[in-house]
């Protein structure tokens, strides 16, 4: 007469599943930074970058894209530049942290990427999916498509495990 119980399963939000995916993609970012010294941060190894200029790059990006979403649900004009001139948006947040030592910067990280998160769960999900009818390229602007960048930052991880692979780091 022991009948097992199953829970049924739930489906997730887009809320919800908006998290997890930024987690995911965060973790990956975290573990691809295990094993690396000071002095492996620094390395202009990734495409001219070092790793500390890649974090740079997404504190930054995070940092940006937590005001765009202030002023989006205000009702203001949002700033797609970084997102028009890649380029110019990286350079300019890596000089801005230059000064900042890579175990800092991975520190300034975790920091963002704690914000971000909070950010996002204190949001409802008609907010993180408010359409105010603003394109860029093909997409539809929302404060989701600013705060999550899947694509982007598993791009990132993988550069960082293939580099540390390539040389040796951790044993990968």
């Amino acid at each position: 007469m022991n009948k097992k119980i199953e829970a049924e399963p739930v489906a997730l939000t887009k809320k919800d599943q908006l998290l997890k995916n930024f987690i995911k993609v965060r973790k990956a970012l975290s573990v691809a930074l295990v094993d690396l010294e000071e002095d492996d941060l620094t390395i202009k190894a990734l495409d001219g970058y070092s790793v500390r200029d890649v974090l740079a790059h997404i504190v930054e990006w995070d940092h940006s894209a937590i005001t765009n979403v202030h002023r989006f649900l205000e009702g203001g004009k949002v700033d797609l530049s970084p997102d028009e001139d890649n380029d110019a948006f990286n350079s300019e947040a890596v000089s801005k942290w230059s000064n900042v030592k890579g175990h800092e910067m991975v520190q300034m990280f975790n920091r963002s990427t704690l914000e971000v998160h909070d950010f996002i769960q204190r949001l409802t999900e008609e907010e993180l999916f408010y359409d105010r009818e603003i394109k860029f390229k093909d997409n539809s602007v929302t404060p989701a498509w600013f705060l999550v960048e899947v694509d982007h930052d598993l791009g990132h991880a993988r550069q960082i495990e293939d580099w540390k692979r390539e040389v040796g780091i951790g044993g990968l």
